[in-house]
């Protein structure tokens, strides 16, 4: 053994100590360098172009003098949308759809069959202000349709009191029974939907539609039913009142409709039922 040697054992004791003191200092130090934070980084700086306006430059500077980074792919702030100074508002396009200050408004075609008013005045036997109104009928068509209306029911009621049979007579008052006859009727009937389709054209069939309902008062129904008619006069103004019930078969069973109507004077036809008896 050489002298200067260090004796075995004592060798591997110092390496063993050795390794004990550098493991008691990896465990003591390193946790704490592999948990420290890393050192904060220099500020970003981003350059604004000259073309940027003046508050958008400073508030750039406001961030990167707090430490701030300006992310470069910031997109553009939207542009207002351009609005034309002729756009219309919403209270001037419902005042265009529906005007508050005007005679008349506009409605979709499929709504005007809807419409119902007034077409015959029952006292005079005319058409009524609102339906010339309703379908725009000129002063000379009204004429025409008011003369047409007096000659079908002159000829109706002429036909109907050729086949009258009286069943009560007396100074003010007449029961007429009338039995049906359509052919009779239906003559009259053409004759007046023919004089309304030449003076009203292309509205003859709104007319028509609205009236339907007036033809079994004024026309009674053209003919095709039984009808009894009860006729009172009054002395003192003379007004005849015509009380017409019809009656007509139905799918179900026998129907009928009762109506009344004015005169303001008694028709030429009429006074030989109420000469004393």
């Amino acid at each position: 053994m050489h002298p200067n040697a260090m004796p075995r054992p004592r060798l591997l004791l110092a390496v063993l100590t050795l390794g004990i003191l550098i493991g008691y200092l990896a465990a003591r130090l390193l946790p704490d360098v592999l948990t420290r934070p890393p050192p904060p980084s220099a500020p970003t700086r981003t350059a604004i172009p000259a073309s940027v306006d003046h508050d958008r430059a400073d508030t750039s500077a406001t961030h990167e003098s707090e430490g701030l980074a300006v992310d470069e792919t910031e997109s553009p702030l939207p542009d207002t949308p351009h609005v034309s100074d002729t756009t219309m508002s919403p209270a001037a396009a419902s005042e265009e759809r529906w005007p508050t200050d005007g005679d008349s408004i506009s409605i979709p075609r499929k709504f005007f069959s809807r419409i119902q008013c007034p077409t015959f005045n029952t006292t005079s036997n005319c058409l009524t202000d609102d339906i010339v109104e309703l379908l725009h009928i000129t002063t000379e068509e009204r004429e025409k349709l008011n003369r047409l209306i007096l000659e079908t029911r002159t000829r109706v009621e002429a036909h109907e009191l050729d086949r009258a049979l009286v069943t009560e007579q007396s100074p003010n008052r007449v029961v007429l029974q009338i039995a049906a006859n359509p052919d009779v009727g239906r003559e009259a009937e053409n004759a007046y939907t023919t004089g309304v389709q030449e003076t009203l054209g292309d509205r003859a069939s709104d007319f028509m539609e609205r009236a339907q309902l007036y033809h079994a008062t004024l026309f009674s129904n053209f003919g095709r039913n039984e009808t009894t008619l009860t006729v009172t006069r009054d002395e003192a103004s003379n007004l005849l009142r015509v009380q017409s019930r019809q009656e007509y078969n139905t799918p179900s069973g026998r129907g009928t409709s009762t109506s009344t109507t004015m005169s303001e004077k008694m028709p030429a036809r009429w006074k030989k039922f109420f000469q004393p008896p």
